[in-house]
């Protein structure tokens, strides 16, 4: 990082320095879309429904991991740009062992109390609840080793390690695919097949990344932790606005598959299940192309390069505009395609996936600018601002329009719901993004830049 605030940043150079973080998160999502092509091509599509029955508390899980990634990276970013490395290695050193343990703590009151929680996520008949716990008994066990992962794939871009979090992922990737044939196709593990092949790939990570960062003694490295307890507050307060983006996805998902149970039954949970793995990818991208931008705005933030992190900032959008064009015509024009990678045209959720994707797919236009409007803050530290636009895009008006089209549009209203509070979103983006630029003139003001790198 130390050289990137003297070299010219385009588009282009920009999309160049996000592939591999872009590539990672694709590749990351790929392991649950891979689990659920098996799943539904080597089990059937009540299995599928069970694991969007059980996506709720993966959610609920992951948001703690991505709180301290997220959070605890910018403040990294922050520290590298203010030129104190050994500090920013005592920093990850504590937030990579206070996550863990977390995790493991967490892990085991959800393991105790197993089954009173898969029937509260909907799982009433006695098929959906044996998949969804033997799926969840699994991946909750192996959830601490998901954290050091996801904390793992970000500080290596921090660390100007992109590509090797890339081969990383591929290999974990590959792994998971292969271990997923060998559970659930040789040995007939079923739906347990899918949990353990995810697994794999959790594993590959944290034992490759903790050896790794043991031995890094040139960059980031463990050492001895970092003694003030306020690292952990403030990447808690940080990376808030992934852990609401992750809970608020929890709850909106459960209630996502509560009015599709009611509208269409178990085929409904099948067909939401496919488009919101259409989502995941799609928004991976989005996610992905965030996280390799992040560190290169919060290194100019700190450095106190504001023009510079201004026109980044714009760079940054008017990519997202491309990326959003491309995803909805591929997933509108596509969504045969799509659900034919999950079920047959003679199965009765196909013709629920292919309609509810093409009216989905507007949703794909307008949240890649809330993502990264959420992001941007995330990378400044103004976490506050970064969960307030999580919270109402993800929750508030999530939940709103759930209630309100349903009624109106039956199943198509439930499709229609997500594109709705995405389009609204956008009015609240523009309010807060004019008041960071306004901020930012203001800082440039004050402090004007010693370095002028170009931005074109």
């Amino acid at each position: 990082m130390s050289n990137s605030l003297t070299i010219k940043l385009s588009s282009k150079e920009l999309l160049k320095r996000t592939t591999f973080s872009i590539g990672l998160l694709v590749f990351t999502s790929l392991y649950t879309i891979v689990d659920s092509i098996f799943v539904s091509n080597f089990v059937n599509t009540d299995a599928l429904a069970a694991l969007n029955i059980a996506f709720p508390l993966i959610t609920l899980t992951n948001a703690i991991g991505f709180m301290f990634s997220s959070g605890g990276c910018a403040w990294i970013s922050i520290k590298l740009g203010e030129k104190k490395v050994e500090q920013a290695s005592k920093d990850f050193s504590l937030i990579v062992g206070f996550a863990f343990a977390t995790l493991i703590l967490i892990s085991a009151l959800i393991l105790l109390n197993l089954d009173a929680i898969v029937r509260a996520l909907g799982a009433k008949n006695s098929s959906l609840f044996e998949y969804a716990r033997d799926y969840l008994s699994i991946v909750i066990l192996t959830s601490p080793f998901f954290i050091l992962q996801i904390i793992y794939q970000q500080v290596l871009f921090i660390d100007n390690k992109g590509k090797l979090a890339f081969n990383l992922v591929i290999i974990s990737g590959v792994a998971n695919i292969i271990f997923d044939y060998i559970f659930i196709v040789k040995f007939g593990w079923g739906i347990k097949g899918a949990a353990w092949g995810t697994a794999m790939g959790y594993f590959i990570w944290a034992i490759y990344g903790t050896f790794y960062f043991t031995k890094n003694k040139g960059g980031l490295h463990f050492t001895r932790p970092s003694k003030h307890m306020n690292v952990i507050t403030k990447s808690l307060s940080n990376g808030m606005s992934e852990m609401v983006t992750n809970l608020s996805s929890s709850i909106t998902t459960y209630y996502l598959n509560y009015l599709t149970l009611k509208y269409a039954g178990a085929d409904g949970v099948a067909a939401i299940s496919i488009i919101l793995y259409c989502q995941f990818l799609f928004s991976s991208i989005f996610f992905g192309f965030a996280i390799g931008s992040s560190p290169i705005i919060g290194y100019g933030w700190g450095a106190r390069q504001y023009e510079y992190t201004d026109n980044l900032i714009k760079i940054c959008f008017r990519l997202v505009f491309i990326f959003s064009a491309v995803m909805f015509a591929i997933s509108f024009f596509g969504s045969n395609i799509v659900t034919n990678l999950f079920c047959r045209p003679d199965n009765p959720v196909y013709p629920l996936a292919t309609h509810g994707l093409r009216l989905f797919s507007f949703s794909f236009l307008f949240c890649g600018i809330s993502i990264i409007t959420s992001n941007v803050f995330t990378s400044i530290g103004d976490g506050k601002r970064s969960a307030i636009i999580s919270f109402l895009r993800v929750f508030i008006f999530t939940l709103l329009f759930l209630t309100i089209l349903p009624p109106i549009a039956g199943l198509d209203g439930i499709w229609l719901a997500i594109p709705a509070a995405e389009l609204v979103m956008i009015a609240v983006d523009v309010l807060f993004l004019n008041k960071l630029h306004r901020k930012i003139l203001n800082l440039e003001e004050k402090y004007p830049s010693k370095l002028s790198p170009s931005i074109s």
